[in-house]
């Protein structure tokens, strides 16, 4: 399953995505770009991609 994003439904149950759809949920891709706002405090720190 390496790659794929799942998040759990119920508390912990040992059991493994995908084969229990019950208890998890397929996320999607995250994006690959983070843009931030000019001027913000987090571009100030320089997180993100310049626009």
């Amino acid at each position: 399953m390496t790659g794929k994003l799942n998040r759990a439904r119920l508390a912990s149950t040992e059991q493994v995505p995908p084969e229990h759809p019950s208890v998890c949920e397929r996320l999607p891709p995250p994006v690959d770009a983070l843009r931030t706002a000019p001027g913000s405090e987090w571009a100030a720190q320089g997180v993100g991609l310049l626009p």
